[in-house]
């Protein structure tokens, strides 16, 4: 399982960034399949690759950071920037009681459930179809699957981007490469290596359900 994120220039607007995370996303699936690929999405709205029916991918984006992952099985995908809002009221009406009692009145915990939430849904296929609190990603005190053969695996971004949470979820907990790439005034994106994924990225242990 191949995993990279994108840091955007700070310049970039908002509104570009949908797009723009398509097209980095699309490439990167290029290099693994090593050819064109045709990029749909489903009628829940989980994009998936047409072509390339093995070529598993998710995708998700908040303020700077684009996160993309890719396997032959099903993977999801969540990254959360942390902003002043009532995480309180959210937590009470989205969160099963196991995750209240674990997030209690830490912001930087309701993110880090919301995320896990997110990237089980998106790997699973099935969205918000399902409520939020009827399932718990916490389990004897740390981040978990619910379900038996899906990991959860949590993301740390450093000091470069301690404010932003992130979570993987997929059938297995291996993952071959972690690659960090970042964006140029010229709007384009080069690929800091491994170093620069080492000062970025701190993964947890993944847990499996």
């Amino acid at each position: 399982m191949e995993v990279h994120l994108l840091v955007l220039r700070e310049s970039r607007k908002r509104t570009e960034v949908s797009s723009l995370a398509k097209r980095w996303a699309m490439e990167r699936l290029r290099e693994r399949v090593g050819e064109e690929i045709i990029w749909e999405v489903d009628e829940w709205g989980k994009p998936f690759c047409l072509s390339h029916p093995t070529c598993h991918f998710n995708i998700a984006h908040s303020g700077q950071l684009v996160l993309f992952a890719c396997d032959e099985r099903p993977v999801g995908v969540d990254i959360e920037r942390i902003v002043p809002r009532n995480f309180l009221a959210l937590t009470e009406r989205f969160y099963h009681p196991e995750e209240r009692g674990w997030v209690g009145t830490d912001e930087a915990k309701f993110y880090e459930v919301w995320t896990a939430k997110e990237a089980y849904l998106k790997a699973k296929g099935i969205g918000i179809r399902v409520r939020l609190s009827s399932f718990s990603v916490i389990r004897e005190g740390v981040v978990a699957s619910p379900e038996e053969g899906w990991f959860l695996v949590p993301f740390l971004l450093g000091e470069r981007f301690g404010e932003y949470r992130a979570c993987l979820c997929a059938q297995h907990g291996s993952i071959s490469s972690v690659l960090v790439w970042e964006e140029d005034e010229r709007g384009q994106w080069f690929s800091l290596g491994d170093k620069g994924s080492g000062e970025v990225f701190e993964m947890k242990r993944g847990e499996q359900g």
